[in-house]
């Protein structure tokens, strides 16, 4: 921050610049001729003096690099500028630097924002759109006026629509995936685990384990309810029951 003059200068620097001074007077002498007053032609001499310029370094004040002056150099240096120009309505808000609309990003706001992924709004179906998204309800389900819960049209206790809401809760893809991908870690790691690490993979698979179990009671109980067949519980548990073991082998 400088003072230019009496005023508190804000984003001025100074840089050395060629400028071209006055360094004396140079005199010349010119001759002319006027009107006298007999009507005749007088002639004189006039010494004229023009000033001779130097190029010389010299600190001038300017903006800093990217700010800009709105008016002069006293008043400050207040606007940001940015070299690439903010895009999808962002704004320059420092020295490059964009500051983005809701659902762009970027360093220059050019990068939609998918907020189905990151922030998972909806109750039900979620669709990405450039800038925004929006949230839809499943057959037999209402889009309330916050436009992302979704609320059951018939309040009754229907069996079947229950069942197709259960099932369509439960990612199972993602389930899939993270057994997978655990399974490859068990196989891929070699036995030297220190104790701290093999207890804390026994905790996790342990927990999923009693998760699945727990969840098998239900729908056990479930079937029996409706008239199906309860579920053994000595029944192979899945991916679960085989990743604990595998795992247990590699201890």
């Amino acid at each position: 921050m400088f003072y230019v003059g009496e005023i508190c200068a804000k984003n001025v620097c100074t840089e050395k610049r060629t400028v071209h001074v006055p360094v004396y007077r140079k005199s010349t002498v010119k001759h002319f001729v006027q009107p006298c007053p007999d009507q005749k032609l007088c002639t004189g001499v006039r010494t004229n003096y023009e000033p001779t310029y130097q190029p010389m370094k010299r600190e001038v004040y300017v903006c800093c690099a990217g700010w800009e002056t709105e008016t002069t150099i006293a008043d400050g240096c207040l606007k940001p500028t940015c070299r690439s120009s903010c895009r999808n309505g962002g704004r320059c808000t420092a020295p490059d630097t964009c500051t983005c609309p809701a659902g762009f990003t970027g360093p220059q706001c050019a990068e939609d924002i998918n907020e189905c992924k990151r922030h998972k709004p909806c109750d039900q179906t979620c669709y990405n759109t450039e800038g925004s998204y929006y949230c839809t309800c499943r057959e037999g389900f209402q889009l309330q006026s916050d436009r992302q819960s979704c609320k059951r049209m018939d309040e009754s206790n229907d069996v079947a629509s229950e069942a197709r809401d259960m099932e369509n809760d439960v990612d199972y893809d993602s389930l899939d995936t993270r057994l997978t991908k655990l399974e490859k870690i068990i196989l891929s790691e070699d036995r030297g685990r220190s104790q701290s690490e093999t207890h804390e993979l026994s905790k996790k698979v342990q927990y999923a384990l009693d998760a699945v179990s727990s969840l098998r009671s239900q729908v056990s109980r479930l079937k029996i309810k409706i008239g199906g067949v309860p579920i053994n519980a000595n029944d192979d548990k899945g991916p679960f029951c085989h990743m604990y073991f595998l795992f247990m082998c590699f201890l």
